[in-house]
């Protein structure tokens, strides 16, 4: 159970880089058609960070856990609800993380 919540985690986090890559333009994202500054992209990016902080935090059950976990979550949300339209799936992987953290 902890390895599938591990990568679930990590899956969550790498979906977040698609924020930086469509900022930077990066890469042509079709389905994501809402625009992108790079200082938004720049959040992104602290969010995958973050999300892959506490992937690996919660593996390795590291003691940063709740910090990494309850700061990922909330940006993680907080820029879902900014781009709802293409992000809103996202809210299923953070609440995944929310069970892994009240879980903990």
């Amino acid at each position: 159970m902890k390895i599938a919540l591990s990568l679930l985690l990590l899956l969550h986090a790498l979906i977040h880089v698609l924020g930086f890559v469509k900022a930077f333009g990066l890469a042509e994202l079709k389905d994501f058609k809402e625009p992108v500054t790079k200082s938004i992209g720049l959040i992104w990016l602290v969010a995958t960070v973050n999300m892959l902080g506490f992937a690996i935090a919660y593996y390795l059950s590291l003691p940063g856990l709740n910090f990494f976990g309850w700061f990922a979550v909330i940006l993680s949300q907080t820029l879902i609800f900014y781009y709802w339209k293409v992000a809103k799936a996202g809210t299923l992987g953070n609440l995944i993380a929310l069970y892994v953290l009240l879980m903990g």
